[in-house]
């Protein structure tokens, strides 16, 4: 807040919530917005987790959001770096070891397109437990309801900057690189 205070320097305007501490997790947080007004008109809800670094073209992704009308639509990625080395294993004997192997899967990389819908669902969700998350109950109450889920594939760069260790790793470099931001004055 202090930062970004209302958001006019850079040509945006901001709105605040302080979280209500009763309702816990990344699904409470955006109950208690909802519950002050801040998505009274939206037509989609982006949720964008803050310790995600992407040069990911959000106005694509919400594009085939609205066009697919699904009540979600998920960022993800083909591949994932493994943190650890991985090894297969007979008895007690290592038979390969292969360090931070990269995987084919489609890993989120922690960026969602809800339409304003999906709150009733949340809303239901959160009667039942107390901490809620989007992306760990939200998602799989969507989709076990038949509610359509979407994929935005992408092979934008992303960067979980979830500890302190990894923030420290990061290639600042490449992070001028991808993201060069004008200068601000202050």
């Amino acid at each position: 807040m202090n930062y970004f205070n209302d958001g006019g320097r850079f040509g945006v305007k901001i709105d605040y919530f302080i979280d209500d501490p009763s309702l816990c997790g990344s699904g409470g947080a955006l109950l208690n917005a909802a519950a002050k007004g801040a998505f009274s008109d939206a037509d989609v809800l982006l949720m964008y987790y803050g310790d995600i670094l992407s040069d990911i073209d959000l106005s694509e992704m919400v594009g085939q959001h609205v066009e697919s009308e699904s009540i979600a639509t998920l960022a993800v990625t083909n591949g994932f770096e493994v943190p650890v080395g991985v090894a297969d294993i007979e008895g007690r004997s290592i038979k390969c070891w292969v360090e931070k192997p990269m995987i084919d899967i489609f890993a989120g990389i922690g960026i969602v397109a809800l339409s304003p819908v999906a709150l009733r669902s949340l809303k239901e969700l959160s009667i039942e437990r107390k901490n809620t998350d989007i992306m760990g109950d939200l998602i799989p109450f969507l989709l076990k309801n038949g509610d359509r889920v979407e994929a935005y594939l992408t092979d934008a760069f992303w960067y979980d900057v979830g500890s302190t260790e990894k923030y420290e790793r990061i290639d600042n470099g490449l992070i001028d690189q991808l993201f060069n931001f004008p200068k601000i004055r202050m």
